[in-house]
């Protein structure tokens, strides 16, 4: 997360916190982490997921995260 959108969270929610998860430039580790982490904590805040179910990548970009996680 950028330090722009941390200060433009902030706004709307001044006691939150950025914690940097896992740093990467590979665009499908990033989609498929933040599926990852949004299937995780189920935030109530988001109300539309990051990656749609019709998108036909959605399993290349969770694969993409997971080989990078291990």
């Amino acid at each position: 997360m950028t330090i722009e959108s941390e200060r433009e969270h902030s706004k709307t929610f001044p006691g939150l916190r950025f914690v940097r998860d896992w740093g990467t430039d590979d665009y499908d580790v990033q989609r498929g982490r933040e599926q990852q982490l949004y299937d995780m904590y189920n935030p109530p805040l988001n109300r539309i997921r990051p990656i749609s179910l019709k998108n036909k990548s959605l399993m290349k970009y969770i694969n993409a995260a997971q080989r990078f996680g291990e």
